[in-house]
């Protein structure tokens, strides 16, 4: 299970879109900081269909199920991952640090926990720390969302998910910050 404890912070601001859309009047901005969100959901976290990592910093709790924690590696499902806060036993207890090695933060594969005998307790949980800091989300990805917040401006509010299409751009943008799907 996966349960998001800090939102992501803001990163694109009203002013930025309305850059990018050409508008320089205030009759759009309420539309604009409405849908910008879900131009953003579109790429950010778990939930993210066209990306699979998130953008800006947030903090996750992460209980895994039995088919995740098999064997002495856990891979974290987020990426990229800032930090790796103390890894708790079912109790809430923190596992003694020793016991297991943190490896890949900031590294665009994803961070794993290598422990050093046995594997990740049944009904533990790690919290965690991902997205790119503050100031560093790729440019590609910052366009991609602007390109994204365009489509769904040019449709007025009706039922985006129904009829936004494939954008090549978009496409080309993100291709090589995708995490695959396994």
């Amino acid at each position: 299970m996966l349960e998001m404890l800090v939102p992501p912070v803001r990163f694109m601001d009203l002013n930025e879109a309305k850059r990018h859309l050409r508008i320089e009047h205030g009759d759009a901005d309420r539309e604009i900081m409405r849908l910008l969100p879900a131009a953003i959901a579109e790429f950010d976290g778990p939930e993210g269909r066209l990306l699979g990592r998130c953008l800006a910093p947030q903090t996750w709790r992460w209980t895994p199920e039995e088919h995740e924690r098999s064997g002495s590696v856990l891979w974290l499902p987020l990426r990229p991952v800032i930090e790796v806060q103390p890894v708790l036993d079912q109790a809430g207890e923190e596992i003694a640090v020793e016991a297991y090695t943190v490896l890949g933060i900031n590294v665009s594969r994803g961070a794993r926990l290598d422990f050093k005998s046995g594997s990740f307790p049944e009904g533990g949980s790690v919290v965690f720390r991902a997205g790119y800091p503050t100031g560093f989300i790729p440019e590609p990805l910052r366009f991609a969302v602007l390109l994204m917040l365009g489509q769904l401006m040019s449709k007025g509010g009706e039922d985006v998910n129904a009829s936004l299409v494939e954008d090549p751009t978009i496409e080309r943008l993100i291709h090589r910050f995708k995490v695959p799907i396994v």
